[in-house]
C-alpha cells in the first residue's frame, strides 16, 4: 500500500474495509435484480449464486492446490487469520496478491 503511505496493519484495514464496502454493495445489488419470470429469474438466480461463491473457491483453490503456499500449505491456511505473511512462512507477494 505504497500508493497509500501506509504501514502493513493499515493496509489490513484498508482491505478489510474495502471487502466490506464491496460486500454491502454486492448484497444491495442483489435485491435490486428485476424479474423476467420464473424460468429466467431462476438462471439469474443460479448464476448469481455461482458468481458470490467464486472469491471463496478462489481462496480454498489457493490452499488446496499447493501452487501458492507449498507444503505448508495447511498450516498456514488454519493460521492464516491470525498472522502476517512473514510469520506464516508464505512469500509477502504471494499473500498480498491471493489473500
Amino acid at each position: 500500500m505504497h500508493q497509500f503511505g501506509i504501514d502493513f496493519q493499515g493496509a489490513m484495514d484498508w482491505v478489510i474495509n474495502y471487502h466490506a464496502e464491496v460486500e454491502m454493495n454486492f448484497l444491495d445489488g442483489l435485491k435490486r435484480v428485476p424479474s423476467w419470470g420464473p424460468k429466467i429469474d431462476r438462471q439469474i438466480k443460479q448464476y448469481l449464486y455461482v458468481l458470490a461463491n467464486w472469491p471463496r473457491c478462489n481462496d480454498s483453490w489457493n490452499f488446496e492446490s499447493g501452487r501458492y503456499f507449498g507444503s505448508k500449505r495447511r498450516e498456514i491456511q488454519k493460521n492464516a487469520s491470525s498472522s502476517s505473511p512473514s510469520e506464516s512462512g508464505a512469500s509477502p507477494g504471494c499473500c498480498a496478491a491471493h489473500r
